[in-house]
């Protein structure tokens, strides 16, 4: 009976440590700084069919998402470089900052998160041997 089957188990990503991931900006983001120091961050929607498709290509009008980044989500961005992964991350925002470890790994874990589900950032993930 297919309502009895066992549910598969939760598949394996091959991560071993999540801070080994390198965080990455897609090449359509687009970053600015405003006069606060803080990091507004751009990208251009995709439309889709619809009424809101219409109207961006009757109006030529470009869609984008925004975001507004606050003082240590500045500095995370600042500090993604392509290069570094998430650990390395952690120690260059904890020796600047003066932060504990747990606060900081947990604040660049949520921006993180955040960014991903945005599409403002990628991870460069390497498998585990």
């Amino acid at each position: 009976m297919p309502f009895l089957r066992k549910k598969s188990p939760p598949r394996q990503t091959g991560i071993k440590d999540p801070m080994k991931v390198i965080p990455m900006i897609p090449e359509e983001v687009e970053a600015k700084v405003d006069d606060a120091g803080c990091v507004q961050l751009r990208r251009k929607l995709v439309t889709k069919a619809g009424i809101g498709n219409w109207i961006a290509q009757r109006f030529q009008f470009d869609r984008y998402k925004r975001i507004n980044l606050d003082l240590i989500g500045s500095a995370f961005w600042a500090e993604v470089d392509g290069q570094s992964n998430l650990a390395q991350i952690l120690k260059k925002l904890m020796l600047r900052h003066d932060w504990k470890q747990e606060e900081a790994q947990k604040a660049i874990i949520t921006y993180t998160s955040e960014l991903m589900k945005r599409g403002l950032l990628v991870l460069n993930v390497k498998p585990s041997k």
